[in-house]
């Protein structure tokens, strides 16, 4: 059984009407079941458009990791505004979904490439595209505090598909690494993101 949003009938909304705590483009989110029975394999249907109404094949998954690409906002059967959020998952797959689905993401992570393997030490180098790869000579540290810009799924070294992250650091540097170079950290109160 596929979980999909309650059917609406939406009419086109006005500029004005989009809601002001859509979440901004490029912004990471998590996917979250609204449903208490729901199980965590089943996915949430996306719509290919929202005005007029046309269903994806596509879906996304509980606690699958999504950027945002758009925001808009439709009238629904009683004038009321409803939100949409167009979203893009690792894998590609992209359509709009309703905000309620959806929770931000932690953005702050810390880098944790020692713990990887012994192939890789105190850095591991970033990626400044992913397909096809090119690398920069820039690195990150272990332990070093970066923050998630981004989710893109791309080929490893033996050409599986592996999950990639968009960092930038501290200092600026912004390139793609490995997902599992990455911890995710508690985020910081809004007096304090500034610094990372």
């Amino acid at each position: 059984q596929v979980l999909k949003p309650v059917q609406e009938f939406p009419q086109r909304a006005k500029a004005a009407d989009i809601m002001a705590s859509a979440p901004a483009v490029g912004t990471v989110m998590v996917v979250k079941h609204r449903n208490p029975g729901a199980r965590l394999d089943e996915a949430i249907i996306l719509r290919e458009q929202v005005n007029p109404e046309v269903w994806s094949k596509h879906g996304v998954a509980h606690d699958e990791t999504v950027v945002v690409l758009n925001n808009s906002s439709v009238r629904g059967p009683e004038g009321e505004v409803q939100d949409f959020v167009k979203i893009r998952s690792a894998s590609g797959a992209e359509g709009w979904i309703r905000p309620k689905y959806l929770q931000q993401a932690v953005a702050r992570m810390v880098v944790k490439c020692m713990e990887v393997g012994p192939l890789f030490n105190e850095a591991v180098y970033l990626r400044t595209q992913l397909n096809p790869d090119l690398w920069s000579s820039e690195s990150v540290h272990h332990n070093e505090v970066v923050t998630a810009l981004s989710v893109a799924e791309a080929p490893g070294f033996e050409g599986q598909m592996e999950p990639y992250v968009f960092i930038r650091t501290r200092s600026g540097l912004e390139g793609w690494v490995k997902q599992k170079f990455l911890e995710s950290l508690p985020p910081l109160s809004i007096g304090r993101m500034g610094g990372a």
